[in-house]
């Protein structure tokens, strides 16, 4: 007598399910891979965020108010990006279980990935710009430069994400309008990092002076600078290149899922960089 039990498994996978061809796999493969990573990183530099925040609120309480609201801001920002990624993550992973097709859909990915990178992105950007031209005694050309530069970047992610939204198939983005306002983005993402960490280096070996302590701050806002400005720039670059070297598939979803939250670390990192712990072990 035929048994009349299911098991979980055939509960929750469709009988056609059982015949699966070698493309179904690698299509699974393509999209499947780069959003979970991309998924799992921007939690896991949401957390890191969390407790920077955290700490810079208690070691830093007469820091000036614009700095705090800045700080706040970010951390907004993120938590809602977050939240927005979740939705995406929970639409393509549970809602959609079972259907190939919904891997390569974009949810509000638009939004969660160019339109908040952009703005953030160009936030810090700005900010980092603002002290260059404090440190440079208000050397106008090269705030306006990379004013331009950030400003383009932010806006063109803005544009990618609107452009997203209306295409809406992640895989035909390459055959799109999207080619072009997500090149302008990235490049000049990375480009302007590039170009801030130099004049951040340069600026700040300029200010040594007689003073041990001093100096040792100044090594290490350099050495933060350049470790900021070139991990910002490596993962736009990293985006850009899987985004136009492997048309058609999802790749490039990974590191644009942890673009901001890198730009947000580093920044607050950078605030966390006077904390001092005195007789720890």
């Amino acid at each position: 007598m035929r048994s009349t039990t299911h098991s979980l498994w055939e509960y929750l996978v469709p009988a056609h399910w059982y015949v699966i061809n070698d493309r179904v796999l690698q299509r699974c493969s393509q999209y499947f891979s780069a959003k979970i990573l991309g998924y799992l990183f921007n939690w896991g530099l949401y957390g890191v965020l969390t407790v920077q925040v955290y700490l810079y609120y208690l070691a830093f309480p007469r820091d000036r108010v614009g700095t705090k609201c800045l700080v706040l801001g970010l951390y907004l920002a993120e938590t809602i990006q977050t939240a927005l990624a979740t939705h995406d993550a929970f639409m393509t992973f549970g809602v959609n279980y079972g259907n190939i097709a919904a891997l390569s859909e974009g949810q509000l990915s638009g939004v969660t990935v160019p339109v908040f990178s952009g703005i953030i992105s160009c936030t810090v950007q700005l900010f980092y710009i603002y002290r260059i031209f404090i440190l440079s005694s208000k050397s106008k050309p090269l705030v306006l430069v990379l004013c331009s530069i950030a400003l383009a970047q932010g806006c063109a992610g803005i544009v990618t994400g609107i452009q997203t939204m209306q295409v809406g198939d992640l895989s035909r983005l390459q055959e799109s309008d999207v080619f072009v306002s997500c090149t302008v983005w990235l490049v000049c993402a990375a480009v302007c990092d590039v170009i801030i960490a130099i004049s951040m280096y340069y600026w700040l070996s300029k200010s040594e002076t007689r003073f041990r302590a001093t100096n040792v701050l100044i090594s290490k806002l350099i050495r933060l600078a350049i470790e900021t400005g070139s991990l910002t720039a490596m993962v736009a670059t990293l985006e850009i290149t899987l985004f136009l070297a492997f048309p058609g598939t999802d790749y490039h979803t990974a590191p644009a899922l942890i673009l901001a939250k890198l730009y947000s670390n580093s920044l607050v990192v950078t605030f966390n960089s006077r904390l001092r712990i005195v007789d720890g072990r």
